[in-house]
């Protein structure tokens, strides 16, 4: 597998991966993130269930169509 390369020609692996800026990369890690305070909170009583089961499902489609609407950047 090939490395992205940084500006100045240096790999992003040889800065712990992650150099990407574009937020399309973020999305899934936010949803997962938000997907997994949703529960918690569904836990802790602070959400009622009927929330929790109607909110997830919401996230998940979001991150879905941000993905699929989103355009190219250089990286991809």
């Amino acid at each position: 597998m090939q490395d992205d390369m940084m500006k100045d020609g240096q790999s992003c692996s040889s800065h712990g991966g992650g150099c990407c800026k574009c937020m399309h990369h973020k999305v899934p890690v936010v949803m997962v993130l938000l997907i997994g305070l949703l529960f918690l909170a569904k836990g802790l009583g602070w959400v009622a269930d009927s929330t929790v089961d109607v909110a997830w499902p919401a996230l998940v489609i979001l991150a879905a169509a941000s993905k699929l609407g989103g355009s190219k950047c250089k990286c991809c």
